[in-house]
């Protein structure tokens, strides 16, 4: 926790080796949005959208073609939530990274996946695109919710229905007002 973020993700050189390629340390952490001053703070001074970068970071330097991820952005603001998603996708783009991320947001994972599967006590339910695995009937059998799904930018959204306001009551209730 005493070191700072580029101590923490290079051990504090100023050149690193990440798949097999020498790279310039400070232009590695920046990848990853700690620019110039940022580099220099403390690792148990970090948000928790500071500290996933820092992780990842640490990860992806020690190699490997597949990283496995267990709801990576959890608990994050929506920016950062999108900062490490993005990041992700173009790592994958990069450099042909296998990426498993286990997420309960399927909003993201129609946004940023390229395969899905939707699982359903613990067992697979669809697998497939997100237009193939993410349809209404599919969702309401794996959360036991309904939903309506609307494309738009040509991805699937997601929006869950009140189980207490259906558009039935609510147009019966504004017509009695």
């Amino acid at each position: 926790a005493d070191n700072t973020v580029f101590e923490e993700i290079t051990g504090g050189t100023e050149h690193i080796e990440v798949a097999g390629k020498t790279i310039n340390s400070r232009a590695y952490v920046g990848r990853f949005n700690f620019k110039g001053p940022d580099q220099q703070k403390k690792v148990g001074e970090l948000s928790g959208g500071e500290r996933n970068r820092v992780h990842l970071a640490k990860l992806l330097r020690r190699g490997g073609n597949v990283l496995l991820l267990d709801e990576p952005t959890n608990h994050l603001d929506i920016n950062h939530q999108v900062e490490i998603l993005d990041l992700l996708s173009e790592l994958h783009e990069e450099t042909g990274l296998t990426i498993v991320c286990v997420t309960h947001d399927l909003n993201a994972a129609a946004e940023f996946g390229e395969q899905l599967v939707l699982m359903e006590a613990g067992r697979p339910l669809a697998v497939g695109s997100a237009a193939q695995v993410l349809t209404e009937d599919l969702v309401r059998q794996a959360y036991g919710v309904d939903v309506w799904i609307e494309q738009i930018g040509g991805r699937a959204r997601i929006i869950p229905k009140s189980r207490r306001h259906t558009v039935e009551s609510t147009v019966t209730h504004r017509s009695q007002v």
